[in-house]
């Protein structure tokens, strides 16, 4: 164990042992949501859905619109008594209208964003007014066309302007030819009176960077390599600054960060994020070695954020990312072709991919065909590449967290390094690295390190919240189903852990544990924080939405004094 190895492990003993004081999480309810049958029409409660994927709460009427994907369902919740939340309202989309991708709510105003049937085409947002509890209706305003696969969606504070991440997803056209179109980010201007008008930021303007992940222009079909820059760019999830004039929009694949103007409507930077050294870091980079067995390779890692978040200290902007990974993908079936950038490390030896003079490390060599080491670990085949193959080992994501000063972007200015890992083993020991599968002959501690050859825990849900003065910070682990209490040091910008709370079962089959209504947040897909003011309890709260479970969880968050251990 090396030096930095020491001090690592014993600055998480500190961060576990030093408050005298911590929040926690309690749960008070647990609301499954159901799908509908395709051709009975009757309600379906099942394992993965697709009935709750993106969520937004209204704070003056206390309801959660919770939407899902392949259900076509919005749910309206009434949370007005968090410990039994009820629907109020299903709204059901038609499959014309396309499929429902993200819900966001402000002032009177809720706002959900649709891809096209066919999904190479533009999308559109409806505009609805907020359900209305006296009269028990939802009612249609209006519906503006936008970008390709609109996933995201976020208003500026004072609700006069609404962003949307066009993904600009590659696929199949009706034609059954091969399409890749422009990623872009829509500016919505909404006036007090009158309807609301569209500029569409596009990154063409930055075709000739050189620096930023192209990922397409490495594949050996010419009709995806042929892509440019713009068209390889997607964008994925909005955080918007305190002043409302900038958003942030990560760009996953990419593995960097757009930066808009919202008064311009332009996108005015693109951020290289750049690469995590895990030389002197631990990671469970197989998951054929036997359980939990963090090793330090001479690797790197690219942070490619999912979700982010914006706060502010003083005049400064901070963003933090989840750092879940994504591999770029290609299909038969979505696109008619098939590649993929990631690739199992032990292919790179065997098909004579190495630079092997350039790596001049024969034991690490040695370690990328061995699975139980790196064998098994998903790669990246385009990064660190030279005419005489690659000289680095790229891995995917950043198995963790980071916070950036929005005013210099070279680096973070805080990563949770190997933090979430050693929490994980510790407190989790018979699910670490554990998946939600449909597979219902699998159970949480069956499938125990089935990602940590692939991505690791997958953070990719996040909210931070100011709440009278302590900067709360909850995040979500995808596949573990897992949630991270913190509270952020203004001072040090230092994220404190508070607790970590997994529900549900881990011996049962998945099958026999949604049944029982004990799936827990299986594949959690959103989280929010509910601010004490603004809280129908005058309670923090914390609500946790979850694809694979189809679900809803809400916790309370109490300040306990006495309590030091966030494991406990």
């Amino acid at each position: 164990m090396t030096s930095k190895q020491v001090l690592g492990l014993c600055l998480l003993v500190l961060l576990l042992g030093q408050a005298t004081s911590l929040y926690l999480l309690n749960r008070l309810s647990y609301l499954r949501l159901p799908s509908y049958d395709a051709s009975s029409n009757d309600q379906v409660y099942k394992l993965f859905g697709g009935t709750a994927e993106e969520s937004a709460y209204d704070a003056n009427e206390q309801i959660l619109y919770v939407v899902g994907e392949e259900s076509y369902v919005l749910h309206i919740i009434d949370m007005s008594n968090p410990k039994v939340p009820a629907i109020l309202l299903e709204h059901r989309f038609l499959v014309t209208d396309g499929v429902p991708r993200d819900v966001e709510v402000c002032g009177e105003r809720v706002v959900v964003s649709l891809s096209s049937p066919v999904a190479v085409y533009d999308g559109h947002v409806k505009f609805f007014r907020a359900y209305d509890r006296v009269s028990k209706i939802f009612a249609y305003e209006s519906q503006l066309p936008v970008g390709v696969f609109p996933d995201n969606i976020k208003f500026a504070p004072g609700c006069s302007k609404l962003i949307v991440a066009n993904e600009g997803r590659h696929g199949k056209d009706p034609f059954n030819r091969f399409s890749d179109p422009e990623g872009s980010v829509s500016v919505i201007s909404i006036p007090s009176s009158g309807s609301p008008t569209e500029r569409i930021a596009d990154f063409n303007q930055f075709n000739s960077r050189q620096d930023i992940r192209h990922v397409s222009a490495f594949a050996p079909n010419s009709e995806i390599m042929r892509a440019t820059l713009a068209q390889d760019l997607e964008p994925e999830y909005i955080a918007v600054s305190g002043d409302g004039n900038t958003a942030y929009v990560t760009l996953q694949e990419n593995n960097a960060i757009a930066q808009l103007d919202l008064r311009q409507g332009i996108v005015t930077q693109l951020f290289n994020l750049g690469t995590k050294d895990w030389s002197d870091l631990q990671l469970d980079a197989s998951d054929r070695d036997g359980g939990i067995h963090p090793r330090s390779f001479p690797i790197k890692g690219l942070y490619q954020p999912d979700g982010l978040k914006t706060f502010n200290i003083g005049k400064r902007t901070y963003l933090v990312t989840v750092n879940e990974g994504a591999v770029r993908s290609y299909t038969k079936e979505i696109d008619g072709l098939v590649w993929s950038d990631g690739v199992l490390a032990d292919s790179l030896g065997r098909g004579n991919h190495l630079n092997e003079i350039a790596i001049n490390n024969q034991t690490f060599i040695n370690e990328l065909s061995q699975d139980s080491r790196l064998g098994r670990l998903l790669v990246s085949s385009i990064d660190g590449t030279t005419l005489y193959g690659l000289q680095s080992i790229h891995a995917y994501g950043g198995r963790g967290f980071s916070i950036w000063d929005t005013s210099k972007m070279s680096a973070p200015v805080y990563d949770s390094e190997d933090n979430i890992q050693k929490i994980n083993s510790q407190a989790f020991k018979t699910i670490f690295n554990t998946d939600c599968a449909a597979w219902t002959n699998q159970s949480p501690e069956t499938l125990r390190d089935t990602t940590s050859d692939n991505m690791g825990p997958k953070l990719n849900a996040i909210d931070i919240v100011n709440d009278n003065g302590t900067i709360l910070m909850a995040l979500g682990s995808e596949t573990m189903g897992v949630v991270y209490l913190y509270v952020i040091d203004p001072t040090t910008l230092t994220p404190e852990l508070q607790n970590v709370k997994y529900e549900g079962g881990t011996s049962d089959l998945w099958s026999e544990l949604y049944d029982n209504s004990n799936a827990g947040n299986a594949y959690i897909s959103d989280i929010g924080i509910i601010k004490a003011s603004q809280s129908p309890i005058n309670q923090t709260l914390v609500y946790v939405v979850s694809n694979g479970s189809g679900s809803v969880a809400v916790y309370s968050v109490t300040n306990r004094p006495g309590v030091s251990n966030p494991l406990g």
